[in-house]
């Protein structure tokens, strides 16, 4: 068997709240009809990242190239944009999707953050709760033969459980990796902790996935609504309560 190295990748841990309910309602092939879309949305569609050159501002300091080398070289754009190909694995009510980068490049999240954007507002449209975390690391992902292994995938999934909401919140991995979130980045992130299980949680930030700005600015429908006729089981209220908070927070960031 052909060994897979590991790679350094930026990984969403998706799964989905009460599915013994969507089962007991037969409605289990709401969220096959959900999977699939995505499937589509993964297989169709390249994910623009934004990366750091870095040969941005150092024509002084390589002035020998020849005219055609200096030309590539492209010394001053500071960012340049690349078409990353977005893998995904799905098993029963939990999914995966990832894209491999190189931390040489200093690679900006938003195009991911807004992929993800999509695949969380997607399911909202068809009533389908999500939770989830977004991390970072060096990881195996074999494809081939369904093995995913590594920190990223750990600390994604002990921290799902952590957070009481419909949402999706950023791990301590890509805070320490990151250092500072680029402005273009903030796009689709808003600090929020209210749904947090943990006053200091070891596994995740106080960063936020702000799908709402998404939604905002591509859907008619009052996600509010949405959200509170999800609300049907008690034992989740409080869920769908911190999620209506996340909102609200989302909005104000308009309203300024």
């Amino acid at each position: 068997m052909k060994r897979i190295s590991e790679k350094q990748i930026l990984i969403a841990f998706f799964d989905i709240l009460g599915t013994s309910q969507l089962l007991n309602t037969g409605e289990f092939h709401k969220v096959y009809d959900y999977y699939s879309d995505m499937i589509k949305l993964c297989n169709d569609n390249y994910t623009p990242i934004t990366v750091c050159n870095p040969l941005f501002g150092k024509r002084e300091l390589l002035g020998d190239l020849n005219g055609v080398m200096a030309d590539l070289a492209d010394f001053d754009t500071p960012y340049h944009i690349i078409n990353y190909d977005l893998s995904h694995a799905f098993f029963s009510d939990t999914f995966l999707l990832w894209i491999e980068i190189d931390s040489f490049l200093r690679p900006l999240i938003g195009g991911f953050l807004e992929k993800c954007s999509i695949v969380f507002c997607e399911a909202l449209k068809r009533g389908i709760p999500l939770r989830g975390t977004i991390s970072v690391g060096a990881s195996i992902m074999d494809e081939e033969n369904h093995i995913f292994l590594g920190k990223p995938l750990a600390e994604a999934a002990k921290a799902e459980p952590h957070q009481k909401w419909l949402g999706i919140t950023i791990g301590k991995s890509i805070v320490d990796s990151i250092e500072q979130f680029h402005p273009m980045d903030m796009e689709y992130l808003l600090p929020f902790c209210n749904h947090l299980k943990y006053d200091s949680d070891p596994l995740l930030s106080n960063f936020v996935l702000d799908w709402f700005t998404y939604w905002n600015n591509n859907e008619d429908a009052d996600a509010q609504k949405i959200i509170e006729s999800m609300n049907t089981e008690i034992a989740f209220d409080n869920y769908y309560k911190n999620t209506l908070l996340y909102v609200m927070a989302s909005k104000q960031r308009y309203a300024i």
